[in-house]
């Protein structure tokens, strides 16, 4: 387990990261792509401006944290728990979210528009974001 920790511009493309913990760390500009983070947990602290491409995400928890910058296109993100995540600028270029929450999240130039979203749960303020994304006037 990593507590407390500072990884800055670090590659950990295609590092097995096999029942990981991150709790509390401050993660910046490092590249997940192609990683194995099977049971990999991230409890509180930051994972910004970070490359999780393709990577298969499924249930995993990353409720109240900043994912701000990160790209996450075309991951897996099934069943993951993103709600009260800050979300300014992240990427989901063709992500899986189904049945994912995103309730409480911060969207302010998020690119969510191709993600693949069935029963994902959104509040209010989230729907008009994507609302708009797609064309609609909402007033």
């Amino acid at each position: 387990m990593a507590r407390g920790c500072s990884f800055e511009n670090c590659t950990f493309s295609g590092a097995s990261l096999f029942v990981t913990a991150f709790e509390n760390c401050r993660v910046s500009g490092c590249s997940f792509a192609g990683a194995d983070l099977t049971g990999w947990a991230v409890r509180g602290g930051t994972l910004e401006y970070c490359v999780l491409d393709h990577c298969p995400l499924k249930k995993q928890d990353f409720s109240g944290i900043s994912l701000r910058g990160t790209s996450f296109a075309e991951a897996d993100l099934e069943k993951a728990d993103l709600s009260g995540c800050d979300l300014t600028e992240t990427v989901f270029r063709n992500a899986q979210l189904k049945e994912c929450d995103l309730r409480r999240a911060k969207f302010s130039r998020t690119d969510i528009r191709f993600a693949k979203m069935q029963k994902t749960k959104i509040d209010l303020e989230g729907a008009v974001y994507l609302a708009g994304l797609l064309g609609a006037v909402v007033s």
